[in-house]
């Protein structure tokens, strides 16, 4: 293809086409001369550019090459897959709405190890920490609740009892009745569902708490599925107050 373009122009024009490429040509050389002595120096200068470029941009380099047939390749590009865990400890929160968080955590390889072959290990639980100031740590949390997981989970979703206040979470175990806090996450802010609801925030906090609360007391509550087992409970009030 590159070929047949060259070709296609004029004596003339393959004169300037050579001297914008620095090429020195003799008088009265034939066409087909010309052409390959410029077909030359474009392959010598792709093979001095290849050199120094890597196989991702000499790739993209193909897309934008109007002069070269070739089809794109791109079998030429390494195939990388995302690993299992990066083999660190640590936690994050994220905001999915005002309501609800997603949490997801990794162990490292040796804390893994250490914990499975440690008979008095008892299991583990996402702490989360409900604070009105960021989380510093001499901020002290105005509440707090315990989730238990399985020692295979990664992540979790988490429902918020209150707007307007920042949350953390921390990954915690349990070995022979102590806890250790593994990892603890950055702060997340609940924003407000609507200007309405954040003016009338003040009168729905109240009563929510104390259902919370209230569930918390109940001594015949079922401790390990808070805050699932409250959700409904927390819905239920939040849309019967707005109404």
């Amino acid at each position: 293809m590159f070929t047949n373009n060259l070709e296609s122009l004029s004596l003339s024009e393959l004169h300037t086409l050579a001297d914008e490429n620095g090429l020195e040509i003799e008088p009265g050389a034939e066409k087909a001369d010309i052409v390959a002595a410029i077909q030359d120096a474009i392959e010598e200068d792709r093979i001095e550019q290849e050199a120094f470029q890597n196989q991702i941009v000499r790739i993209e380099g193909k897309k934008y090459d109007i002069l070269n047939g070739d089809h794109l390749d791109f079998s030429e590009i390494d195939e990388y897959e995302l690993p299992e865990h990066y083999n660190e400890t640590k936690i994050t929160l994220m905001l999915r709405d005002p309501a609800w968080a997603f949490a997801y955590w990794d162990i490292s390889d040796n804390k893994r190890y250490e914990l499975e072959h440690d008979p008095t290990f008892e299991g583990l639980m996402l702490r989360v920490n409900e604070k009105q100031e960021t989380c510093l740590e001499e901020c002290e949390p105005v509440n707090t609740f315990d989730i238990s997981v399985d020692p295979e989970d990664s992540r979790w979703y988490i429902n918020l009892p209150r707007i307007g206040n920042y949350y953390c979470i921390q990954l915690v175990c349990l070995i022979e009745g102590r806890e250790e806090v593994l990892a603890e996450s950055g702060c997340i802010l609940t924003p407000a569902y609507s200007i309405e609801l954040d003016e009338q925030q003040q009168e729905i906090d109240a009563p929510t708490e104390q259902l919370f609360s209230a569930v918390l007391d109940d001594e015949d509550a079922e401790t390990d599925g808070i805050p699932q087992r409250i959700i409904s409970l927390l819905d239920n009030e939040y849309l019967r107050l707005k109404s």
